[in-house]
């Protein structure tokens, strides 16, 4: 399918939703209750450019500042193309949440909610 270019390329959500299109199944590796941050490629660029120009610290952590589990992405995905998900026996890996408190409160730097653009990012390959 077509569409913007984060959308058509090979990263682990794209993938993943790809796949299960093709075999009806979205098939997750990990166990359920595991979770870690995903940030928006767009909020990514838009903060690092202003990191560069007026940051004023060494270090910063460029991150949503919220950890998302693998259920509600595959809930998200499920719902939105109609699929079974079948969970592997994958262990439970979870990231300690990323703060970013620092950007913040030195850029007023609030990261789109990822579940919103999970579900976009489905819609899209359930067009074709």
């Amino acid at each position: 399918p077509e569409g913007p270019p984060v959308w058509t390329a090979l990263n682990f959500l794209s993938s993943m939703i790809r796949e299960a299109r093709e075999t009806k199944v979205l098939r997750m590796s990990l166990a359920p209750d595991s979770e870690k941050d995903y940030v928006l490629l767009d909020d990514v660029v838009k903060i690092l450019v202003r990191l560069a120009i007026s940051g004023v610290h060494q270090v910063y952590n460029v991150a949503s500042g919220e950890n998302i589990r693998h259920s509600t992405i595959a809930e998200i995905v499920s719902a939105e193309l109609g699929l079974k998900i079948l969970w592997d026996k994958g262990p439970t890996v979870k990231y300690p949440p990323i703060s970013v408190q620092r950007i913040s409160d030195e850029f007023l730097f609030f990261p789109s909610k990822v579940g919103d653009s999970i579900k976009n990012l489905a819609a899209h390959f359930s067009k074709d």
